[in-house]
């Protein structure tokens, strides 16, 4: 098994992972979205497993809520 990993999405080309299996963990990327959302007021993350369930969750707040 040949395990390769890399800094940063930039670094993908296609042709690299053609025909190969691929794991994506975005920890920096999330970890700092969230903290930088807590500073500035956020009073709860909520994650969402996709788009179509963050606005069906939308409908459910008020705005500033």
């Amino acid at each position: 098994m040949k395990i390769t990993t890399l800094p940063f999405a930039g670094s993908v080309l296609p042709k690299d992972i053609n025909d190969k299996a691929v794991v994506v963990i975005d920890v920096l990327r999330a970890t700092s979205t969230i903290i930088t959302a807590l500073m500035h007021g956020a009073k709860q993350i909520i994650p969402v497993v996709d788009i179509k369930n963050a606005f069906d969750l939308k409908k459910q707040y008020s705005p500033g809520e």
